[in-house]
């Protein structure tokens, strides 16, 4: 009999075929909730007459364990395999949404967000990893990998904004529900771990609470290199830009007057446009001249868009503006991907990965909190011009320290 990666017990042929489209329906259904969730969060809240520090305060919560766990969680995926990992967290995960319309309180939001934040996390965590067993380099399955995560983004906040408009809230976060359980039924269908001898189970409970020290160790050396560093930097701001999108982006837009379905549609327009977008990444950073200066321009770019929302009063120059904001999104994570994979060492790549995992929540924990402070003392619109202008400025910064990549 043929052997098979460690991380499962999948054979070649229909098992293996089967098992690849699993990690497919992960990869649609766990992104896509991730977003579906932070912008559940704005419209709740809203209905719910929240200010905009508590709103801020909320959507923070969400990144509080993942900020702490990301690197850890990916250790335990080695240990333990992907699929009990995933079923337990898509299974809380489904029973804390529904949670929220039964407590309509600002307290309850906050303590729900931060289990949910960190079980929505190891959805999308394990399903990359999921991929990264199964397909063994295969750029074909990976490819696809991707085409299911963005068209989920594409179809969840489309979807979700025209139900939380027609219906309400409660069906909104039903919807939301429904998907944690698309998640649940790809996962059990995921293969079931080999162990090889060299990664035994934890033997304690503190094993599985408790992060890994020594990952965390090796991943702050990654992060005092050249590459790394630029890799956290670059990560944070690209992923703050998305979090104004996913968290005061909506609330914005309601203070104008547009719909649930409006806003829907327009976030998941951003996420159309950042599809083919990457597959101009090269191109672009023949344009720059470099990975450093490309990657500063596409993050620069997507950030002065969302600064300029409040500036934007019709429903064509929104568009015209997520469209703006979905191309450098799209033309930058490759940009990403490349200096992580080209810049750090094989060995290291899962740390690596979880490294940038922590950057990305770190942008999700900090931004919420500073923009719902800015909004309560300046407005709301002052917030997305000081904020936006401010990461900018540091993305230009950061693209010319950065010039030699």
């Amino acid at each position: 009999m043929p052997k098979t990666d460690p991380g499962t017990t999948c054979a070649p042929g229909a098992e293996h075929g089967s098992a690849i489209s699993a990690t497919y329906l992960c990869a649609f259904f766990s992104l896509s909730q991730m977003q579906m969730i932070a912008l559940s969060v704005p419209l709740w809240g809203g209905s719910l007459g929240l200010s905009a520090a508590v709103l801020g305060l909320a959507m923070a919560s969400r990144s509080i364990l993942p900020l702490v766990y990301s690197i850890h969680c990916g250790a335990l995926m080695d240990h333990l395999g992907v699929r009990p990992m995933l079923v337990a967290a898509s299974t809380i995960g489904v029973a804390l949404i529904l949670a929220h319309p039964v407590l309509p309180f600002a307290s309850a939001l906050i303590i729900l967000q931060v289990i949910l934040g960190l079980s929505s996390a190891i959805c999308w965590l394990g399903a990359q990893t999921a991929i990264g067993q199964l397909a063994a380099g295969n750029r074909r399955y990976t490819a696809r990998f991707s085409l299911f995560s963005v068209a989920g983004l594409i179809v969840g906040p489309i979807v979700l904004g025209l139900v939380w408009q027609t219906l309400g809230p409660i069906a909104g976060f039903t919807l939301i529900g429904f998907w944690g359980c698309g998640t649940l039924i790809a996962a059990r269908r995921l293969p079931a771990a080999r162990r090889p001898d060299s990664a035994p189970a934890p033997q304690h409970w503190s094993r599985l609470v408790l992060p890994d020290l020594a990952a965390y160790r090796r991943a702050l050396q990654l992060a005092m290199t050249a590459a790394g560093a630029y890799l956290v930097i670059f990560s944070l701001l690209r992923l703050a830009g998305i979090t104004m999108q996913e968290s005061f982006y909506p609330v914005l837009l309601q203070g104008m007057g547009y719909p649930a379905g409006i806003i829907g549609m327009l976030v998941g327009l951003g996420n159309l446009v950042s599809l083919p977008a990457s597959l101009l990444s090269e191109r672009w950073t023949r344009l720059w001249g470099g990975d450093g200066r490309a990657l500063a321009g596409a993050i620069a770019l997507s950030l002065c868009a969302m600064a300029a929302t409040p500036m934007l009063t019709s429903l064509p120059l929104l568009v015209a503006g997520v469209v703006v904001f979905g191309f450098g999104v799209g033309v930058s994570m490759p940009g990403i991907l490349n200096l992580m994979s080209a810049g750090l060492p094989q060995q290291d790549q899962g740390v690596a990965a979880g490294l940038r995992a922590t950057a990305n929540r770190l942008a999700t924990f900090g931004l919420p909190i500073l923009m719902g402070v800015l909004a309560q003392v300046a407005g709301l619109e002052a917030s997305f011009w000081i904020m936006g202008g401010l990461l900018a400025l540091l993305t230009i910064l950061a693209g010319i320290a950065a010039r030699r990549l």
